[in-house]
């Protein structure tokens, strides 16, 4: 009989709470509010997690309230758009801030755009104001009929040859002739400002059709830059015939090639040494001078 009431004595004071681990689910094994974080309270909730109600503690002890360290992230004190938390209102091109995307932008609704030069459709993938959103069929958001939207949000007329194009003469195109010619390898066709070379027959001074931009420019490679002088080099950025592109392209001495694509030389000092040299010549006269005034 006492070796039977020892051993309950033992068993009951193993699972007194806090005194051992080797029973199921006390409340400090179970872990304080927030551990787990699942909406039940992991260690000690329910019957199953972490042993039974009367066994693990009070039901929902150790669980913490329901969803608690699992929760995503606060984002309610995130600054918006920049460390001041605004956008510069003055710029024009970003003064709206799309919390969302956490950046500032020209625009977030098309009420953004109104007297708009560029449009006043708000392509809310660029924040920006465009005179229409490609592959949109929303109303206000496509072109005119014969008119179709390009990638960077205009409206420039369809066309099947380039006489389609002709009303187009000086519509401002980059090379004053407007977009004339029709470019019938696009999808969809539309008018553009050259094709070919003779669509830039009005414009001298940038004579040649780059057929990847469809544009007029001076040149597009260094050899359409052999006949201007002093100018040898094409510079990609405008297409232009520049006399450097960097300082390598200058004569030795240069200190650098300008934005402009002009060679930088130091200013020559040769002047002032060689006056100097002079002087002592002119310092060793004066004594001879001065014996004959003396005389």
């Amino acid at each position: 009989m006492v070796r039977h009431k020892l051993g309950w004595l033992l068993l009951a004071a193993a699972c007194v709470p806090g005194f051992f681990t080797a029973c199921s689910g006390s409340e400090s094994n179970g872990g304080g509010a927030g551990t787990g974080g699942a909406t039940t309270g992991t260690g000690g909730g329910s019957a199953s997690t972490g042993g039974g109600v009367a066994t693990g503690g009070a039901p929902g002890t150790g669980g913490g309230a329901p969803g608690t360290g699992g929760m995503a992230l606060n984002d309610a004190g995130r600054i918006p758009c920049g460390d001041a938390g605004t956008c510069n209102p003055n710029n024009q091109n970003a003064r709206m801030c799309d919390i969302a995307n956490q950046r500032c932008v020209e625009c977030l609704t098309a009420a953004d755009c109104v007297g708009d030069p560029q449009g006043t459709v708000c392509n809310t993938m660029q924040g920006r104001c465009r005179a229409c959103i490609v592959g949109s069929t929303a109303a206000g958001e496509t072109c005119p009929a014969g008119q179709a939207c390009t990638g960077n949000g205009a409206c420039i007329p369809t066309c099947t040859t380039d006489a389609d194009c002709a009303v187009n003469a000086g519509d401002g195109g980059g090379n004053g002739n407007g977009n004339i010619a029709c470019n019938t390898t696009a999808t969809p066709m539309v008018c553009v400002e050259c094709t070919t070379n003779a669509h830039c027959a009005a414009d001298p001074n940038n004579p040649l059709c780059d057929t990847t931009s469809n544009t007029c420019q001076q040149c597009i490679t260094d050899t359409d830059c052999t006949a201007v002088a002093g100018r040898p080099f094409c510079r990609m950025q405008n297409q232009n015939c520049v006399q450097c592109r960097t300082v390598a392209d200058c004569p030795a001495g240069a200190t650098g090639c300008s934005n402009g694509g002009n060679c930088q030389m130091a200013n020559p000092e040769a002047g002032p040494p060689a006056n100097d040299a002079a002087r002592p010549a002119n310092d060793a006269a004066r004594p001879a001078t001065d014996a004959a005034a003396g005389g």
